[in-house]
C-alpha cells in the first residue's frame, strides 16, 4: 500500500555528500573531491577527442597514400623498402665459371641458398639453388641460352686479351627497364651483392641499362662484365646513375671503359652530363682519374704540341673544354683545381668567362 505524503509536509533534502556525488565532485566515500579534479578531467577528455580528430586524420590521409600506391611504380617502390628491411646476405655465388665471395646483402629470397650458396645463370641472370637445377636450366629452360642479352648493341670491340680477333669480343647492350623488366631485375639484384648504397631493385622501369660483356663467337656464351644505368627522364643531367663492375673482372680498366661510353652517349645526344651525385669514394676516385686524363689530352690538343719558349701558356674556356668532352663545368672546375699546374679563374675574379691558364701544357 501506497502512502501519499500530505501536500503541506516538506520533503526531505538531500544531503551535501549526495549532491557533490551526482555533480561527481564527491567520491564514493562520501569525501568531497577536489575541483581540480573534474578540469583535469575535463582536460583529458579534450586531449582524447584531440587524439581522436589526429587518428581520423590520419586514417583519411592513410586512406588517399592508398589509393595513390596503386600505381605500378608505387608498388615497386614498396617493395623495394620491405626488402631491404628483410634482405640478407648471401655468402656464396656460382656465376659462370667463378665462385665469388659476396660483399653485401641482397633481397634474394632466403630458401633459393639453403646451403648458403646461390648458382645464377651468366645468360638470364636468373638464379636457382643447386647446381643440378642451374644445369638443367642451361640445357632446356633458359630463355637467352647462347643469345646476347634482350636490346641492342650499341658497341663493339675485338677483346685486347683473345687468342684470335674473331674469337671473342667486348659489347656493350643496352637494355630497356620497362621492355625486359625481369632481367633486369635479376641485373639489380646480383648487383647489389656488390654495392652497398644501391636501394632500387624491382622499380626498374625508368631506366636504360647498359651491359659491358664478353661476347665468345665460337660458343655463343656471352659473360656479363658489368654494366652502368641512366634514367631516362633526365632533368638534372645525369648521365650515370649506378654503375658496377664484378669482382673476376675488376682491375682491368673496365670501369674506365663504362664511364667512357657513358660519356660516348652523352655526346652523340649533343649534351653534357655528370654521375648522379653522391659518389663513394671509390666511385669518385675513378672519376677524377678518367676527368684528369680526358681534360689534360684535351689540353693538349688545343694548346699545341710545339713550343718556342719555356713561359707560354695555354688559355682555353672552360665552356669550349665543356663542349669538347661532354663533362659539366662544375666537374671540370672540381677537377683542373687539384692538378698543379693548371690556373682556373672565374667571373668573380676577372669579370670575364671562366677560363683555364696552364703554364705546363705550353702551346
Amino acid at each position: 500500500m501506497l502512502l501519499r505524503r500530505r501536500a503541506t509536509e516538506s520533503c526531505p533534502q538531500p544531503s551535501s555528500n549526495v549532491s557533490l556525488k551526482r555533480k561527481g565532485l564527491a567520491d564514493l566515500c562520501g569525501e568531497p573531491r577536489q575541483l581540480e579534479s573534474a578540469i583535469t578531467r575535463s582536460a583529458t577528455t579534450k586531449s582524447a577527442f584531440s587524439a581522436f580528430k589526429r587518428t581520423k586524420c590520419i586514417s583519411s590521409d592513410d586512406t588517399s597514400k592508398k589509393v595513390v600506391a596503386d600505381s605500378p611504380r608505387a608498388k615497386w617502390r614498396l617493395l623495394d623498402t620491405e626488402t631491404k628491411m628483410q634482405m640478407q646476405r648471401v655468402p656464396v655465388i656460382e656465376f659462370g665459371r667463378f665462385e665469388i665471395e659476396t660483399w653485401y646483402p641482397s633481397p634474394y629470397p632466403t630458401h633459393m641458398y639453403p646451403d648458403n650458396k646461390l648458382f645464377v645463370c651468366e645468360n638470364c641472370l636468373g638464379y636457382t639453388s643447386t647446381k643440378r637445377l642451374l644445369e638443367h636450366h642451361r640445357s632446356d629452360d633458359c630463355p637467352l641460352a647462347k643469345q646476347r642479352p634482350p636490346g641492342r648493341t650499341v658497341y663493339e670491340e675485338a677483346l685486347p686479351d683473345a687468342p684470335s680477333p674473331s674469337s671473342s669480343s667486348l659489347i656493350l647492350v643496352e637494355v630497356d627497364g620497362m621492355a625486359s623488366s625481369t632481367y633486369c631485375q635479376n641485373l639489380c639484384l646480383l648487383a647489389k651483392l656488390f654495392m652497398d648504397q644501391k636501394t632500387l631493385y624491382f622499380d626498374v622501369s625508368v631506366f636504360w641499362f647498359y651491359l659491358l660483356c664478353i661476347y665468345d663467337k665460337r660458343s655463343g656464351n656471352v659473360h656479363p662484365v658489368g654494366y652502368f644505368s641512366k634514367e631516362k627522364a633526365n632533368p638534372d643531367q645525369y648521365n650515370l646513375s649506378c654503375i658496377v663492375v664484378f669482382p673476376p673482372y675488376q682491375r682491368r680498366g673496365y670501369g674506365s671503359l663504362l664511364i667512357s661510353l657513358s660519356y660516348e652517349l652523352t655526346k652523340r645526344e649533343h649534351t653534357v652530363g655528370t654521375p648522379e651525385k653522391p659518389l663513394s669514394v671509390l666511385g669518385r676516385a675513378a672519376y677524377m682519374e678518367y676527368w684528369r686524363f680526358v681534360l689534360l689530352t684535351e689540353l693538349c690538343k688545343m694548346g699545341g704540341s710545339s713550343s718556342t719558349t719555356t713561359t707560354s701558356s695555354t688559355t682555353v674556356s672552360i665552356q669550349k673544354l665543356s663542349a669538347a668532352t661532354a663533362i659539366t663545368p662544375d666537374d671540370i672546375v672540381a677537377t683542373l683545381r687539384e692538378c698543379p699546374g693548371v690556373v682556373v679563374s672565374d667571373k668573380s675574379t676577372r669579370g670575364s668567362p671562366t677560363t683555364v691558364r696552364s703554364t705546363t701544357l705550353k702551346r
